[in-house]
């Protein structure tokens, strides 16, 4: 197997840097509990705690889920999905994630007052190759970047988008104003990183819903870790992957989560971030492994209390479930979201000929794992719930399909399956289910 090339760099951050926290809008600065590895001047002292994370491991390397390509069936909604830089997860929403990839003028942030910050604030738009515009590559490495993204607020009343929003859609007046969000920068090196030392990517702590955080709004993600080595040794699925969950994660912390790490007890012992259990990592854990979900308080040997649904969920609250019984015709695929544990989405299926009732996730980078119920009209029910496997890096058996008789009445029934010391904490996301 072939050394990542990051691992160098992963093993000189292998700690998330930290600077404790104090309330929104307190008169003064919070203390510094930095590394020693911080230089003095390089301490801040913001008023909403700032964590930033350290470079990912990548070993072994891992393939995107599932075969299909981005523009597979039961991907989230893409209005102009010809231009990458116009993409929506779900357009008419009042919450919103920017992902920032045209660039960004930073000096009205809480980043322009850093003691390195330069003369011009800017960020240049996100570019691989020196050349102006995005090329065939890049477009595709930020529609992976997006879609991945939009799979893990999926379950949420969110619109992931590329398009730069109005100015009122991402600020927030006061708490009777329903519509705001935050933007994701995907920046290169610049003085925000040289000040955290090569981190991936860096974030303030509790400031997405928050009145008059504005100046604290900006997440920003660092993908210059993937360096071209690493481009040629993972691919640009590994590549978008990464780099999503690297946003997710920032944006994750807005809304006021930490770190999943592993307590003393555990048998790796105590880490401050989860890798998980192949193939399942949490979100705000290591970025590392192929499916990464949201996490909660009983995540196996978890240090962290936070239950990663309800927070999130306080704050965008959950799409509105799929009407019940819906009637599922030949050849007329429906696409659904399983937007909790609890969640369940049934359709009446009445086939006329040999038929099968296939459900796909939304690949390649879902987080629900299909279980799927079929049910007859004398109440006897089956159970479909293929095996996960993970081999030579590629995961497989996330979706379900099963066979039905001609002339009867079925009730099938979708669901999120159970991953190992999780439980269905966190298999949610998009699908697809037809009759065929």
């Amino acid at each position: 197997m072939p050394t990542p090339p990051s691992r160098t760099v992963a093993r000189l951050f292998a700690a998330a840097l930290v600077v404790a926290p104090a309330a929104l809008g307190s008169a003064s600065p919070s203390s510094a509990t930095s590394p020693s590895t911080w230089p003095a001047a390089a301490r801040p002292t913001p008023e909403p705690p700032v964590i930033a994370d350290p470079v990912p491991e990548l070993d072994p390397p891992i393939t995107a889920v599932g075969t299909g390509s981005a523009r597979s069936a039961g991907r989230p909604t893409a209005a102009r999905a010809d231009d990458p830089l116009r993409l929506h997860s779900r357009p008419g929403s009042p919450h919103t994630i920017y992902l920032d990839f045209d660039g960004s003028d930073l000096g009205s942030t809480k980043w322009a007052e850093l003691p390195n910050t330069p003369e011009s604030a800017v960020v240049p738009a996100f570019d691989t190759d020196g050349r102006p515009g995005l090329s065939i590559w890049e477009a595709g490495l930020v529609e992976g970047i997006w879609h991945h993204v939009a799979e893990d607020f999926a379950p949420f009343d969110v619109d992931v988008t590329t398009e730069e929003p109005p100015a009122a859609a991402l600020s927030r007046s006061g708490a009777g104003d329903p519509t705001y969000g935050t933007t994701v920068v995907f920046a290169h090196d610049n003085w925000v990183r040289q000040w955290c030392r090569g981190c991936s990517g860096v974030a303030y702590v509790g400031v997405y819903s928050g009145a008059g955080t504005d100046p604290w709004r900006q997440a920003l993600v660092f993908p210059d870790f993937m360096t071209k080595r690493v481009v040629q040794t993972y691919g640009v699925g590994d590549i978008a992957r990464v780099i999503g969950t690297t946003a997710s994660h920032e944006v994750g912390h807005q809304l006021g989560l930490h770190h999943d790490g592993l307590r003393a007890s555990s048998p790796r012992g105590a880490m401050p971030y989860n890798p998980g259990r192949a193939p399942w990592g949490p979100i705000m854990g290591s970025t590392s492994q192929v499916l990464t979900r949201w996490a909660g308080p009983d995540a196996a040997y978890t240090d962290n209390p936070e239950d990663d649904l309800a927070v999130i969920g306080s704050q965008l609250g959950l799409v509105p479930d799929e009407l019940p019984n819906l009637p599922l015709l030949p050849g007329v695929p429906l696409s659904g979201v399983i937007s909790s544990a609890e969640d369940t989405d049934t359709y009446l299926v009445t086939p006329l000929t040999r038929s099968e009732v296939v459900v796909v996730p939304d690949e390649p980078f879902a987080n629900l794992d299909v279980v799927l119920e079929v049910t007859d009209v004398l109440g006897r029910s089956s159970l479909v719930a293929p095996v996960t496997r993970l081999r030579a890096g590629r995961l497989s058996g996330l979706g379900a399909t099963t066979s039905l008789l001609p002339g009867g009445v079925y009730q099938v029934t979708v669901r999120g399956g159970e991953t190992p010391g999780v439980g269905r904490y966190g298999s949610l996301g998009r699908y697809t289910v037809q009759l065929r």
